[in-house]
């Protein structure tokens, strides 16, 4: 069937007449173009049936043909995720919004497997730890992730607001609890997780793989000594042949200064236990590190009296920041 043009038909600067077509044929033709360009697809896993790859336009709904289910961007991102932030647990709103993160979508995360980058919903993820470069999914399999804080792969890190507590433990005063609040880009949180039993889960994972130190781009920092104090043993109790040591576990806060003491070694004269542990609450600390993130952590403070003098020294504790 041929189609009659409507009005005039004008001429080509060359004198050959060019056939119009009607305004409907134009727009038939603009949108049959415009649907045959495909939209750029991504592979993407489905948060119903983990092991099935869909391909997925970006902003698309997710439309898996395993299950046949059906997710919009809102529906792949949980309201709210348990999170560990400089080792202390706490729980945030989660909707990350990223204009400059090449990782991180609110819709989800992407993943590399061998064949590449494979994106992973917010709701099929049971636990991520960014700085590790680690992501379990909720069927148990792990995929690696590009290093979070690498400027190529993400400038702009989503952030956001937290709220942790901590307390003031001292001999002979009341515990005080006082809270801080602060902003983290999602880079720097230490583990991401949307259940409490994962994140507990991802905390053992994470003290293991730090502990077997698979990740000395960023190497745990402990606090360093600025000032140690001048010993002198109490007049009541100073005599030359004096030989007594106490050890007091120190709580260093990341930016608040020593926030908790105990005995934890007795020399058995209370005046020198006294002495002790005012002296190891003076000493100065600088702020411990977690793979590059500054955190709290336990300390032991050595006091050695020594005839009418003495001296200072301190060691890590044992397993000094995940204690609680």
């Amino acid at each position: 069937m041929r189609m009659r043009t409507v009005g005039s038909t004008p001429a080509t600067p060359g004198g050959v007449a060019r056939r119009r077509l009607p305004a409907p044929a134009w727009l038939l033709l603009a949108l049959t173009l415009v649907t045959a360009i495909p939209a750029h697809a991504e592979r993407w896993i489905c948060p119903d049936c983990p092991s099935e790859v869909v391909e997925r336009a970006r902003g698309a709904e997710l439309v898996c043909p395993g299950c046949g289910t059906h997710y919009t961007v809102t529906e792949m991102a949980p309201p709210v995720a348990y999170i560990n932030v400089s080792t202390r647990d706490t729980e945030i709103s989660w909707f990350p919004l990223a204009d400059s993160c090449r990782i991180y979508r609110p819709d989800g995360v992407e993943g590399l497997d061998d064949q590449g980058a494979i994106w992973v919903p917010w709701t099929a993820v049971e636990w991520y730890i960014p700085r590790m470069r680690l992501l379990r999914m909720i069927n148990g399999r792990e995929l690696a992730t590009d290093y979070a804080k690498d400027l190529t792969y993400c400038p702009s890190p989503p952030k956001f607001a937290y709220e942790v507590t901590d307390s003031l433990t001292f001999p002979g005063k009341p515990a005080t609890v006082f809270k801080q609040q602060g902003e983290y880009s999602l880079a720097e949180l230490f583990i991401i997780a949307f259940t409490p039993e994962a994140r507990d889960s991802a905390r053992v994972r994470f003290v293991k793989e730090v502990e077997a130190g698979k990740h000395p781009r960023l190497p745990r920092t402990e606090p360093h000594v600025m000032r140690l104090p001048t010993v002198a043993a109490p007049p009541s109790v100073a005599k030359a042949d004096l030989k007594a040591e106490a050890v007091v576990e120190v709580r260093v806060h990341e930016s608040r200064g020593i926030i908790g003491a105990h005995m934890v070694k007795s020399t058995g004269v209370a005046a020198l236990d006294s002495d002790a542990m005012r002296l190891a609450q003076t000493v100065s600390f600088s702020t411990a590190g977690e793979l590059g993130v500054m955190v709290p952590s336990w300390v032991e403070v050595h006091v050695h009296y020594e005839g009418t003098g003495g001296r200072v020294e301190v060691t890590p504790a044992r397993h000094g920041f995940w204690r609680r």
